[in-house]
């Protein structure tokens, strides 16, 4: 459900393509971290959505998408980021909010989290991959990963929001114009 909160977010508001952090292909051409400015929510949101998992689980390093998230943060007052393994790397994103929090008067880095239970996300894996078999363990042990990493955050006094799987899209809506509580 992260990539379709973002696809819906751009689906439904005018937006224009940057070019955040740059990279060179093995073969030496030079290639840009795709983000996309959402001018009315004042929201960059990090990485490709050209194909089913989109986000920050197509971009090839975690440098480049600190990298591009630090480009993000420092031209837009809210920024969406988000991919399976970035959700389950505590420590490298816990020092990115740090950072990115001591530059900001508002506080702004928000670990969210969707409440999609295992049984709804087996399925919707299923279903993009053409119901072909799933290794169903590993899905489970990226889940309970993710929620080590949401725990983390919450006994590191980060701001924690947990988002409804069911109304995904207005609740982050609702976040964006809200801020820190």
């Amino acid at each position: 459900g992260k990539s379709t909160v973002a696809r819906t977010l751009l689906d439904s508001n005018k937006h224009e393509v940057l070019a955040l952090a740059r990279f060179e292909t093995p073969k030496g051409a030079e290639r840009f971290v795709e983000g996309y400015y959402i001018k009315k929510l004042d929201l960059i949101i990090v990485g490709a959505y050209r194909t089913a998992c989109g986000g920050c689980d197509g971009i090839k390093t975690q440098d480049l998408i600190c990298e591009s998230v630090t480009k993000a943060f420092n031209g837009a007052d809210n920024v969406f980021f988000e991919g399976v393994i970035v959700s389950t790397l505590f420590s490298r994103y816990h020092a990115l909010a740090r950072k990115l929090g001591s530059k900001s008067q508002r506080g702004r880095f928000c670990w969210a989290y969707l409440d999609t239970p295992l049984e709804t996300c087996l399925s919707r894996i299923q279903a993009r991959n053409g119901g072909k078999e799933i290794k169903e363990d590993l899905v489970a042990s990226k889940v309970r990963a993710i929620e080590s990493t949401r725990d983390k955050a919450l006994d590191a006094g980060e701001w924690v929001e947990t988002i409804h799987h069911e109304d995904a899209v207005n609740e982050v809506r609702k976040l964006l114009k809200r801020g820190r509580p």
